[in-house]
């Protein structure tokens, strides 16, 4: 199993949560900005990534991915309030339209 070069990783009140490993530096940063959109958008100093260097399927793979860690983390805080409900759902809809956009 090759875990790739580079990776994801972003602290939320303190805890290390990992958005996956990535064989390019521009999928781990579209990971951090997708999850930053989503989570921080008022507060999100987002990567820049040049265009061309993700395929759309890079980066629907990427969005996927997160979007399914951000559940795993919502269920694993949902007790504690950590994660909000509304942040996952927000994500589907920005992702679509950041692939539009990008297409």
């Amino acid at each position: 199993m090759n875990m790739g070069l580079y990776r994801c990783m972003i602290k939320f009140d303190g805890i290390k949560e990992y958005f996956g490993h990535y064989e390019k530096s521009e999928m781990a940063a579209e990971a951090y900005n997708h999850v930053m959109r989503i989570k921080y958008p008022e507060f999100a100093r987002l990567n820049v990534i040049p265009e061309g260097k993700l395929t759309t399927e890079e980066i629907e793979h990427v969005h996927n991915y997160c979007d399914r860690r951000l559940k795993k983390i919502e269920e694993k805080y949902k007790k504690d309030n950590m994660v909000d409900v509304e942040s996952i759902s927000y994500a589907k809809s920005q992702k679509d339209k950041l692939i539009d956009k990008i297409v």
